[in-house]
């Protein structure tokens, strides 16, 4: 691969893409591949098909699990296994939107433990 020529790709690939609206662009390599013409831009093509196949981080998941061994240490002769897992769940997909309403609605439809006596 010529880096020249490969630059060169590059900034007609850029300036394609540079013309389009936004929403039209590929925003990761496995969208863009597909609208790549290998025979006009072969070094990006290459490059491309390289990015894709790079393993994903697994960052995120490793904070996950450093995040629980923190939980666990702090925490773990004040709470029971229930509360601890249900904890660590939620710490660990925090991105999933939780309505307060529904929380309220199932707890009020738990039945009491203590039954008031008058």
């Amino acid at each position: 691969m010529d880096a020249r020529a490969a630059l060169g790709e590059l900034r007609l690939w850029w300036a394609k893409w540079m013309n389009k609206a936004a929403n039209l662009r590929p925003s990761t390599g496995i969208t863009a591949l597909p609208h790549c013409d290998c025979q006009f831009y072969p070094n990006v093509h290459k490059l491309l098909q390289i990015l894709v196949t790079l393993p994903v981080t697994t960052a995120t998941a490793e904070r996950t699990f450093s995040s629980m061994r923190l939980l666990k240490n702090y925490l773990r002769s004040t709470m029971s296994q229930e509360r601890m897992v249900g904890l660590a769940l939620l710490y660990a997909h925090r991105d999933v939107d939780v309505s307060v309403s529904e929380v309220i609605d199932r707890f009020a439809k738990i039945p009491r433990r203590v039954s008031f006596v008058l």
